[in-house]
């Protein structure tokens, strides 16, 4: 249009009004840095905020700040927004105590725009714009674009883009270059709709880190300071692969909402539900160890990840690994209330270990040779040294005798004393 009159796009029979191009999930528009040329940023997760970035202040769809100075000041009464505090006057473009419950103005420090301080798009049948006193109409804009007043001042002027039936108007196609909306040119100008209207207005970003963020009645966004500050504000950072607390001094509990006496503390307040699982389940996906603990960087216990336990001492470089054979059941190794030295059968115990060659045969309650084959030897270690031989059940039993004594002394050979 001509002499800054409004440019609109579609009327009340109008369709879709379609940006070619822009096809992103939930792409917010904005104009690029010095050009205007609209550009697009989609939203992948839920919960994020429209946020500028660095040089030239770019703005993309990142994780929202925390509560703050920056938290909203508004309510909603049942289809209404309203500020929380009834007391409170709202200002537009001005960041100082406003004389009036509604205050619009443009500071020319953060640049001209060049159009009306004020933009209103209905979109219903209904006037445009209504002004009153004590609840009388003083002045009209009509759906028409005919101004009136209450002492019979009228103004006519229309300049509008349409299609009819409600047809989906289409601006641009898979060939047509950039599309430039004149008007548009801030700094990353972010595109939105004002309150009640659909009118495109911008927000221009002027200082790397700000958030777009809505403001008083009608909630018109702009480019703040972020909220963040206070205790809402992350206390993670990432730092290349990893998410660390930001104080290093920070201890981190889970389970609890109270200070936490050591570095990591876990727990679980029954008040919460019972899970009836483990406290903390350390599930390794890798083939490396389940859980490896140290001091000082110097390792001192692992979990395997077959489930061994393996230990370091205090005096080595070298580790012991409890390391059961194979279990063909469960098994439990019960300790003696007794303070000492578990005794292996490497020989490290205060007496000699050998190999077992006596048993107990089940219910006999008789101890026996492991092989009833061999004799027992007293006093040699041969049939003709022995002084005392009981014979074993050899392929000649009942042919020898069963137990022989040989006295080798002038002293009775065998004694019976009752």
């Amino acid at each position: 249009t001509t002499n800054k009159q409004s440019l609109t796009l579609g009327g009340v029979d109008t369709g879709n009004i379609v940006l070619n191009g822009f096809t992103g999930n939930n792409a917010v528009l904005y104009g690029t840095a010095g050009s205007g040329i609209l550009a697009s940023a989609t939203i992948g997760v839920a919960g994020q905020c429209f946020t500028s970035s660095g040089t030239p202040f770019a703005p993309s769809w990142q994780a929202c700040p925390g509560s703050g100075s920056g938290a909203s000041k508004w309510s909603a009464v049942l289809t209404s927004i309203v500020p929380t505090d009834i007391t409170d006057k709202v200002g537009i473009g001005t960041a100082s105590d406003v004389p009036s419950s509604f205050y619009v103005t443009r500071d020319l420090a953060s640049g001209a725009l060049g159009k009306a301080l004020a933009i209103f798009d209905q979109t219903e049948s209904q006037d445009i714009l209504t002004a009153s006193a004590g609840g009388v109409t003083k002045f009209t804009i009509l759906n028409n674009g005919i101004a009136s007043s209450a002492g019979g001042f009228t103004i006519n002027g229309a300049g509008s883009i349409q299609t009819t039936n409600a047809q989906t108007l289409t601006i641009g196609g898979s060939t047509t270059g950039n599309i430039v909306l004149n008007g548009f040119t801030g700094n990353n100008a972010v595109l939105y709709g004002t309150a009640g209207s659909g009118i495109l207005a911008s927000a221009t970003i002027g200082v790397a880190g700000q958030c777009f963020t809505s403001s008083g009645t009608p909630f018109a966004p702009s480019w703040q300071a972020c909220p963040g500050s206070g205790s809402g504000a992350s206390k993670w950072s990432a730092v290349l692969t990893s998410i660390v607390p930001t104080d290093i001094t920070d201890k981190v509990g889970i389970g609890t909402a109270s200070d936490v006496p050591s570095s990591f503390y876990v727990t679980r307040d029954l008040a919460s539900g019972a899970l009836g699982k483990a406290l903390a389940i350390f599930d390794q996906t890798e083939s490396q160890d389940i859980l490896t603990a140290s001091a000082g960087g110097t390792t001192r216990f692992r979990i395997q990840n077959t489930g061994e336990l393996v230990f370091g001492d205090d005096t080595s470089s070298f580790f012991g690994t409890l390391n059961p054979t194979t279990l063909t059941a469960n098994r439990t190794y019960t300790f003696p209330n007794a303070d000492g030295t578990i005794c292996l059968n490497s020989n490290n115990c205060s007496f000699a270990l050998g190999t077992n060659y006596w048993t107990i045969p089940t219910n006999t309650g008789a101890l026996t040779p492991i092989n009833s084959t061999l004799d027992l030897l007293i006093g040699g270690t041969t049939t003709s040294s022995a002084n005392l031989r009981v014979t074993g059940n050899s392929a000649f039993a009942g042919t020898t005798s069963a137990a022989s004594i040989a006295a080798k002394t002038s002293f009775a050979g065998f004694v019976v004393d009752n």
